[in-house]
């Protein structure tokens, strides 16, 4: 194979100590490479050099480095200089794939690094794609950093993406310090990440906003049936680990379901044709959701959910499971008009709430189990509603969501 070809200075330069030309260029492994600059002939020595290499793709480089993602051609130019352990790489501008960024990395005396990118596209795909396959057992190792970044568009799995996002982190070499992240959404609306180590114990707290909850679980892959609504979550994760488990509390408020086939089928069995209707048409209408999620693996635990709007009321616990494509779900449907009604007679509604003999508005009670495009739908349409579930509901019903878009998290 060829190899790299050309002149590092002079015999009687380097012998003299000092700085020397280097020109270098060639092809090794698949791809072109050149260097050129200035160097000192000891590893102190200040040293100015510019580097560029580019080639269609990695496969050269495999039988060294091990297996590499399928990334396409890159075009990658960097200018190095420093003396000893600082270093700066600057102007630095790399196409890989879909990527096309370009800014500065600066290595500190202490080995921090200050990193500031910019750019066209971030393509995320292959990091997420690894992530999600499991490749590789060992955490990935950072030393101490601030990162800085500005990108037009971000890509993420299966065509999402995010755009005009901001990112400022913090790494001490040990966790992540500070996570700042805020862009828009691919379809409308704004979304704001903050996260923080949690005080005495391992992971972090997080909040995430966004005045789109719709667009917002589409845009991250988490729900693709809503539209709408006002979104806060607030919830604990390990931003060093994500194999662990995340865990979320959801209030959504001012939103839209649509094209819910599963709960179709259950108010089809159920005779609500009217609210069948409208969930074929521009949705059903819901003005609070609340709910509990824990997420690993892409199974995602169900808790608590309650929601209520003009139409209906409803709760809903169980999994999702899409890696395998199936779901597990159970929850109570009951007709809104039957709480106004509860409303409106305030004799009952003490005994309502606090349960006894007048514990007596029915509900739906229904199961969905098996595939998620198709899961198996079973229906009890008289189950007496609990008094919890009832006190919920209640509260919800009285609140009608607000005008506020969320502020975004400090």
């Amino acid at each position: 194979a060829a190899v790299l070809s050309g002149t590092i200075g002079g015999l009687d330069a380097l012998m003299a100590g000092r700085q020397v030309p280097v020109d270098l260029k060639g092809r090794a492994l698949g791809i072109d490479l050149a260097v050129s600059g200035t160097m000192a002939p000891t590893a102190d020595g200040p040293f100015n050099l510019s580097l560029s290499a580019s080639g269609k793709d990695f496969a050269g480089l495999k039988p060294v480095a091990g297996d590499l993602p399928e990334l396409g051609a890159f075009d990658l130019k960097i200018q190095l200089s420093g003396s000893g352990k600082a270093l700066k790489l600057e102007p630095l501008s790399l196409k890989l794939g879909r990527t096309d960024i370009e800014g500065s990395v600066a290595r500190q005396p202490d080995g921090g690094l200050d990193i500031d990118l910019s750019g066209r596209v971030l393509d995320l795909r292959p990091v997420l794609a690894d992530d999600e396959s499991g490749a590789g057992d060992e955490l990935p190792t950072f030393p101490a950093l601030r990162l800085n970044g500005r990108f037009q568009r971000v890509l993420l799995e299966d065509d999402r993406l995010l755009d005009g996002v901001e990112a400022n982190l913090v790494h001490d070499g040990i966790t992540w310090r500070d996570v700042k992240i805020a862009g828009r959404l691919s379809e409308a609306g704004r979304f704001d990440l903050v996260a923080t180590p949690l005080a005495g114990a391992s992971g972090h707290e997080f909040i995430l906003v966004s005045d789109d909850a719709g667009s917002a679980l589409r845009s991250f892959g988490l729900f693709d049936r809503m539209v709408g609504g006002r979104l806060r979550t607030d919830g604990r994760a390990d931003f060093d680990d994500f194999r662990k488990p995340m865990q979320a509390a959801i209030d959504i408020a001012d939103f839209r379901i649509v094209r819910a086939e599963a709960l179709a089928e259950v108010l089809r069995v159920t005779g609500s044709q009217d609210i069948q209707s409208a969930l074929a048409g521009e949705g059903i209408a819901f003005t609070r959701l609340t709910g509990d999620i824990e997420r690993q693996d892409k199974v995602t635990r169900i808790r608590n959910a309650r929601a209520v709007g003009a139409a209906l009321g409803l709760s809903v616990e169980g999994v999702v499971d899409d890696g395998a494509g199936r779901i597990n779900l159970s929850g109570l449907i009951v007709p809104a008009y039957q709480l106004s009604q509860a409303l409106g007679s305030i004799p009952l509604l003490g005994p309502l709430i606090v349960g006894g003999k007048d514990e007596g508005l029915l509900a739906t009670e229904f199961r969905l189990d098996g595939p998620a495009d198709n899961p198996r739908v079973t229906v009890n349409p008289l189950t007496a509603l609990a008094p919890g579930f009832l006190r919920d509901l209640f509260r919800f019903f009285g609140d009608r969501g607000g005008t506020a878009a969320p502020q975004p998290p400090r």
